[in-house]
């Protein structure tokens, strides 16, 4: 089993684990040593199999271990191809070497060195008129060096040397090319429009939103180039805040392709593009451009709010109806999925906030398979202290409704028809206060055949209810 390492911004390297106890941590005495403040001296381990495959246990470590997004409770088998994440690092299993093919043998042939192609194009140019050069230069060195001359020179003009690049897109060409890619977002047959969505995947017809834009929902809606198609709900992740939907009519989609981690730096112009409400007659396509603050962060949540854990900060202005949309660099990469804009206080100003590419890509590689995170099909919310108080609730969330088809529809739709409203009290025996945080650990990582027993709260005490997850 090969593992490809990303820890620590621009560090990258490949390694093959081996034997039956093959330790990730910060102690010394670790296989592979992570300089990462997020992952536990001994945090992991492999045990590799004859095959090549290999089991990954997680030692109880206080941040865990996450496999394609989902976090292990239990020893998982890997096969190749999947992302695990330890604290901030990221690790890529192979079942074979994934490094580079070794260089030539002594005796190949070598390509000539710079100052060969010198030498060569300044003999060539002997007696030629300036009018002439630059063609007898790409002849000359094509001609005399062959297919290696030809990299080379293929290099020279990728770093100015030769010709020249014509440098970042302009924003009014980064909203043409990403236009392709960005959607919008309708819930139950509305006018207006929830929040914005992009393809993740134009060939199977996957669109990446926020949960909180398909929240409530019933029924859904893309609209490409002015005109709405019928969209299903593949996954949902509400503790990730990300959702995932499909299209069968792939007409005029292209796939957003994501930026790579080690790109996204502090300091870099950024585009958000999306679908936000203005005083206009109509919504259209807009973008409102900035820099990235911070690269990485945190934002601790609270009430209706749940933690964002990885997340890109950027001054670039995000609002209502931008939510789902991508935050692109000047390549016309995601970089983010626009989520959070906190201006309402005088020393919170220019604060946005988007979900990081690298995140994303591990929450939808569960989604896609059509596996749910921490979802039953309820659709919750979390009632302020005031609320309580003034209904003489007990610390809980209310279930406003469930998606129809899910575990939830099929166990408490009877009791939800005609907008009634069930109040949650604890899951699986233990408290639930009122704040989206403390139902995320206590569900937030659960997928399809996990099960938990939610208790709600009736005139005549409480009553538990078994439901699995979607």
């Amino acid at each position: 089993m090969w593992l490809t390492i990303r820890s620590g911004g621009e560090r990258e390297w490949s390694v093959k684990a081996r034997g039956n106890r093959f330790m990730l941590g910060r102690e010394e005495d670790a296989d592979i040593v992570l300089d990462d403040d997020k992952v536990s001296r001994h945090h992991a381990y492999l045990d590799v199999l004859d095959d090549g495959r290999a089991v990954i246990h997680d030692l109880g470590s206080s941040n865990g271990t996450f496999v394609n997004g989902r976090r292990i409770h239990e020893p998982l088998l890997l096969r190749g191809g999947e992302r695990v994440r330890v604290g901030d690092t990221v690790l890529e299993t192979s079942a074979t070497d994934p490094r580079p093919a070794a260089a030539p043998a002594a005796d190949a042939p070598r390509p000539a060195s710079q100052s060969t192609i010198q030498r060569i194009v300044r003999d060539a140019l002997e007696g030629q008129s300036r009018s002439t050069r630059r063609s007898v230069i790409l002849a000359t060195v094509l001609g005399a060096l062959g297919v290696a001359a030809a990299v080379t020179v293929g290099a020279l003009f990728l770093t100015g040397v030769v010709g020249g690049d014509e440098g970042p897109l302009s924003t009014a060409e980064v909203v043409d090319q990403v236009r392709p890619s960005v959607v919008s977002v309708i819930l139950d047959g509305q006018d207006q429009i929830s929040g914005t969505g992009w393809v993740l995947d134009a060939d199977e017809g996957l669109i990446v939103t926020n949960e909180h834009v398909v929240d409530g929902g019933k029924r859904y809606e893309v609209g490409v180039n002015k005109f709405r198609r019928d969209a299903s709900l593949v996954g949902i992740a509400p503790c990730e805040d990300l959702a995932l939907l499909k299209v069968e009519d792939k007409d005029g989609l292209e796939t957003l392709p994501l930026e790579p981690v080690k790109s996204i730096k502090e300091g870099q112009p950024v585009v958000a593009v999306g679908f936000p409400g203005t005083l206009l007659d109509r919504q259209e396509l807009t973008a409102t451009t900035g820099v990235v603050s911070i690269a990485r962060g945190k934002v601790s949540g609270g009430g209706d709010f749940i933690d964002y854990t990885d997340v890109v900060q950027t001054d670039a202005a995000i609002n209502p109806g931008n939510s789902g949309g991508p935050l692109v660099g000047l390549d016309g990469k995601l970089i983010g999925v626009n989520t959070l804009a906190a201006n309402t206080s005088a020393d919170r100003q220019n604060q946005n906030y988007s979900i990081r590419s690298d995140h994303v890509q591990e929450v939808t590689d569960v989604l896609r398979e059509g596996r749910s995170l921490g979802w039953t099909g309820m659709w919750i919310e979390f009632p302020t202290d005031e609320v309580l108080k003034q209904n003489s609730l007990p610390p809980s969330f209310l279930v406003t409704g469930a998606m129809p088809g899910t575990p939830a529809d099929r166990e408490l739709g009877d009791a939800l028809e005609g907008g009634n409203t069930l109040v949650v009290t604890g899951i699986d025996g233990r408290e639930i206060d009122n704040n989206y945080p403390t139902y995320c650990r206590a569900v937030g990582n659960f997928s399809k055949g996990d099960k938990a027993t939610f208790t709600f709260l009736t005139s005549s005490g409480g009553r538990d209810v078994r439901l699995g997850f979607d």
